[in-house]
């Protein structure tokens, strides 16, 4: 994108104006790279115009910022100065998602979005060129900065997802995107700590609904109660996917065959279809049901879809096996809240192995004033489950170490549990490691391949 493309598409040009290419978007200049625009964001801690001197210096192409800048600017070539930056990017992304994309799609919930993004992405390529956000840039940064990388010819499909850590995010990112497709996933506890109570989060994640045209597709969970009540009143047109009767594509049985392959049988229009995928877990397939779902709704043939579905790999962090020599790790370390915990516990309880199952459970963050007792409920939670090894890491996590009455092991921090489990795997066993990204896990995966690969 041209300097000239990105002020037609803001409506606004810059001062200092010398037309040249944006390699790219970048709002931390400590790792901007030469020929990106640098995006002075304001936060509670730091003025992103304090930095426009540092992205001079890396090589800034061109500048957003505060228009409340005082002094300097004639120093910048190809400064926006602008009341919001933030607000600013997202405009012009919402021009270009007008202009190059004939369907836009987006994904929300508390869990599941990046899985069934990229897979409805890879579903929806069969009926046309289709591109899908880069990785997890949900929000109202992320998400413009990633519009306005990645689309520079029109495609057929853009599929997003949206993310949200506090009320007024996704009706922001909806005015941004105004997708014809919109996916709502579910309603767990994940950034419950940021909310009153699961109420108003659901309230939060409603705002998907928000600005729905008449001719606006909705496709939700029928099995989640607080997504279903939330919808029902809704206008329009709406497909549900669930295990539930009434739902337009029912999971009529899933099974986990190994914690690579999984079939999933359904009903859809009145017959029997059997999908065969990589990912494991009921909460998987409910992923997978509701990216089929949407392709369907969209006019892609299902014999196409039972097909692509096997070209599908679990993303880095999220449900992907790893085979460190003679041990095997399942890495879910990306994110973690209480309901999805349980989950793949569960899934890790159900599946058959060869050989020892040891679990590592690291903190499930921002749970705000329920974090110790949700921690509580998943020591006795697994308890109940009775796994070989059980080993808990991270301050929080010692409420889940305190009520669980099985053999297990706590640690304060991540490197002393990754030396632990380290030391206790043997050839044959299969490792879970599963935590919130700030734990960072993969400390835990990375010493088990050192030590076995």
């Amino acid at each position: 994108m041209k300097v000239s493309e990105l002020a037609k598409y803001a409506g606004k040009f810059p001062d200092n104006f010398n037309d040249c290419e944006i390699e790219g978007f970048c709002n931390d200049s400590r790792i901007l790279k030469k020929g990106q625009a640098f995006v002075a964001v304001k936060t509670s801690s730091a003025d992103g115009n304090d930095f426009l001197q540092s992205a001079k210096e890396k090589g800034a192409s061109a500048y957003i910022a505060s228009a409340s800048l005082e002094k300097g600017a004639e120093e910048y070539e190809n400064l926006f100065l602008v009341k919001d930056p933030v607000r600013f990017l997202g405009d012009a992304a919402a021009v270009v998602l007008r202009e190059r994309v004939e369907t836009r799609v987006a994904v929300t919930g508390s869990a599941g979005k990046t899985t069934t993004k990229e897979l409805t992405a890879l579903l929806l390529g069969l009926s046309g060129e289709t591109l899908a956000s880069k990785g997890n840039y949900n929000n109202t940064i992320g998400l413009p900065m990633t519009v306005l990388e990645q689309l520079d010819h029109p495609v057929r499909f853009f599929v997003t997802e949206m993310g949200m850590s506090y009320p007024g995010e996704i009706q922001r990112l909806v005015q941004i995107v105004r997708p014809d497709i919109r996916v709502w996933l579910n309603v767990l506890t994940a950034h419950i700590g940021n909310f009153k109570g699961i109420e108003e989060l659901r309230e939060a994640k409603a705002e998907i609904l928000a600005q729905r045209e008449a001719d606006g597709i909705l496709i939700y969970n029928h099995d989640d109660l607080l997504v279903k009540s939330r919808v029902e009143s809704e206008a329009g047109l709406k497909y549900s996917f669930g295990a539930t009767m009434g739902a337009d594509f029912r999971i009529v049985s899933s099974k986990i065959m190994n914690l690579e392959s999984s079939l999933l049988d359904a009903e859809y229009e009145g017959k029997m279809y059997r999908f065969h995928h990589h990912l494991a877990g009921i909460h998987n397939s409910y992923n997978v049901a509701a990216a089929v779902l949407t392709a369907l709704v969209a006019g892609v043939k299902i014999e196409l879809i039972q097909r692509t579905l096997l070209d599908f790999r679990p993303f880095h962090h999220r449900g992907q096996l790893i085979q460190a020599g003679p041990v095997s790790i399942y890495d879910d370390c990306y994110n973690a809240n209480p309901d999805a915990m349980k989950q793949v516990l569960s899934m890790f309880h159900e599946v058959v192995l060869p050989g020892r199952k040891i679990v590592v459970l690291g903190d499930m963050l921002e749970l705000g004033r329920s974090s110790v007792s949700r921690h509580r409920e998943i020591g006795v939670f697994v308890t109940g489950l009775r796994f070989d090894e059980t080993v808990f890491f991270g301050d929080e996590m010692k409420a889940a170490y305190e009520n669980c009455t099985v053999k297990c092991r706590w640690f304060a921090d991540t490197v002393q549990a990754a030396d632990f489990v380290t030391e206790i795997s043997t050839p044959g066993d299969t490792v879970l490691v599963k935590a919130s990204r700030g734990m960072h896990g993969e400390k835990i995966i990375n010493k088990l391949r050192e030590r076995f690969e």
